[in-house]
């Protein structure tokens, strides 16, 4: 199966017969310019250590077969086995596994805070026994925390300000004794139904302190929304997060993955050609077309005309030039300066 997607192509086999990829994109009619072309091959293999050769077939006339031990086979011919032309093509392969991949997640315990379960417990004054209609709300809320794990509950008693009787006197110190008994009425209560320890229960007794209402001489009803007990709760729940913790994973077989790229036609210089300088200087140009001038005598600072020629006898049979010969620049000390020239024969060159 051949998938175009992305300019690029895409082909997708089972097959393990050498792969025969066609013509790739690259140098078309007279145009000068070399294309690019991108092809990605998707191989099902069963071993890692059993991959096939790959041939390729370019447009600009360049055969290339990618051998399984990684060696690669090379023929130019057609345009590019006209003149010193060669092709650019970039041929990679690597295995990747065909893997199924179960992922377990995190399982991490959050601590749920509940204050004031049920509004404040109140007491008529001087008194620590719950009323029986705080206790039906009691049980009405404890309902939802059955099964819940690690409970902790912290009951915070208060008083109004109203001083002792001479009877209250006889059990308790002052109002901070009060409101601590207050709590533990409480306490107890919660620790039996939700089966608790008592390590799990914290009681604190704070007397007339932190008043919801201001506290006033004729005490009563006015005050009694300070004769109160607050609830808080907590409990851990567990939950499951987003984060793996561990994997397992399951190889179904491999796939070859062969990225194929045409880069065009690399123009290349020409080896042995001559050029000469008014100084009498003679350069060639070594295997790959290029040459250097490392110094040129007589540059003042600001710089002067310097002239380089290229001999065409030592150029191939038929050649022409499609830049000037000689060639004049401007050059200035201390700076790098490059002097190129263009010949035709049968494709464009350009060397250095």
């Amino acid at each position: 199966m051949t998938v175009e997607t992305s300019g690029k192509t895409l082909v997708i086999t089972d097959s393990m017969n050498p792969i025969y990829i066609g013509k790739m994109e690259g140098i078309t009619g007279s145009s000068k310019l070399a294309g690019e072309g991108n092809k990605v091959v998707i191989r099902r293999i069963v071993d890692s250590n059993t991959v096939g050769n790959i041939n390729v077939t370019t447009s600009e006339g360049t055969n290339i077969t990618l051998k399984a031990d990684g060696s690669t086979l090379r023929l130019n011919k057609g345009k590019v086995a006209k003149g010193n032309n060669s092709q650019n093509i970039a041929i990679s392969r690597k295995i990747i596994s065909d893997q199924e991949m179960t992922v377990e997640n995190e399982v991490v315990k959050e601590t749920k805070v509940i204050k004031n379960i049920v509004s404040p417990v109140h007491f008529d004054s001087g008194k620590s026994e719950i009323k029986g209609d705080y206790i039906e709300k009691l049980d009405e809320a404890l309902r939802g925390l059955k099964g819940k794990e690690n409970v902790r509950i912290a009951v915070i008693g208060y008083t109004d300000s109203q001083p002792l009787s001479e009877a209250l006197k006889k059990k308790y110190k002052d109002n901070n004794e009060l409101s601590e008994e207050r709590a533990q009425q409480v306490a107890d209560y919660l620790a039996k139904q939700l089966n608790l320890s008592s390590d799990s229960m914290e009681v604190e007794g704070r007397g007339e302190s932190d008043p919801v209402v201001p506290n006033v001489p004729s005490y009563g009803e006015q005050t009694r929304p300070n004769r109160r007990t607050e609830i808080e709760i907590r409990y851990d729940e567990i939950v499951e997060s987003n984060k793996p913790v561990g994997s397992k994973t399951i190889i179904k077989g491999y796939m070859e993955e062969i990225t194929i790229k045409n880069l065009g036609l690399q123009e290349e210089g020409i080896p042995g050609v001559r050029l000469i300088t008014p100084e009498g200087q003679i350069i060639e140009t070594d295997q790959y077309g290029r040459y250097h001038i490392p110094r040129i005598e007589n540059i003042p600072e600001m710089g002067r005309n310097v002239i380089i020629k290229v001999d065409a006898i030592t150029l191939p049979k038929g050649s022409r030039f499609t830049t000037e010969n000689p060639r004049v620049k401007w050059v200035t000390p201390y700076l790098i300066n490059d002097f190129n020239f263009g010949v035709q024969y049968n494709e464009d060159k350009m060397f250095r």
